[in-house]
């Protein structure tokens, strides 16, 4: 890859000194200290305690600590407070309504099919990411818990993975096998 073409000259905005910089970046300034500089902290009043600080207006904090806000927070109506459409006295009557009840077994599955594989709302298909497929194969195959090279047994979490046999990333389930960590990357050296 050639990163001669993918940096520019930038002049700072406040020194006038010259830097280099990636394209895609849009940066102004050449440091951190030469931004500041350009845009000093403004004064500002905590809305709990009255209190002045110092803060850039990017940031827009409306408290001067954590413990303010959350003093602020405490005393305050959540912003969908009686936004329900429906009174408490029917909240309540409608959750003691489906308090104990119980879905046939049949109904159960028939939501669980209707949300898994290719009925699911965001089934990509082939077109499927990298985490995608690899929670994909975890919930086909379940977690692997054998090593299938080196015969290991009883490992958990990060200690084995799901290796791709073509690396081509197909969504077949013959195409995965259960490595352990050194298996896996001697695995991946072969080819």
């Amino acid at each position: 890859m050639n990163f001669k073409n993918a940096f520019i000259k930038i002049q700072c905005k406040h020194c006038g000194k010259t830097f280099k910089d990636f394209k895609g970046n849009h940066r102004r300034f050449c440091s951190r200290e030469c931004w500041s500089k350009r845009n000093p902290p403004l004064l500002f009043y905590c809305l709990n305690c009255g209190k002045e600080f110092k803060d850039y207006i990017t940031y827009g904090r409306k408290f001067c600590s954590k413990k303010c806000f959350g003093l602020f927070k405490r005393g305050c109506v959540a912003w969908n407070k009686g936004k329900k459409g429906v009174s408490e006295e029917t909240s309540r009557k409608m959750s003691l309504a489906q308090r104990g009840r119980k879905l046939f077994e049949e109904t159960k599955q028939r939501i669980s099919e209707s949300h898994r594989g290719e009925n699911a709302y965001q089934w990509k298909g082939d077109k499927v990411g990298y985490r995608g497929l690899h929670r994909w194969i975890n919930r086909e195959l379940g977690r692997p818990q054998k090593c299938e090279f080196c015969g290991k047994d009883r490992l958990k979490g990060h200690q084995i993975h799901w290796a791709n046999k073509s690396r081509k990333y197909l969504r077949l389930l013959t195409d995965w096998v259960s490595l352990c960590v050194p298996c896996h990357k001697e695995y991946d050296k072969v080819i």
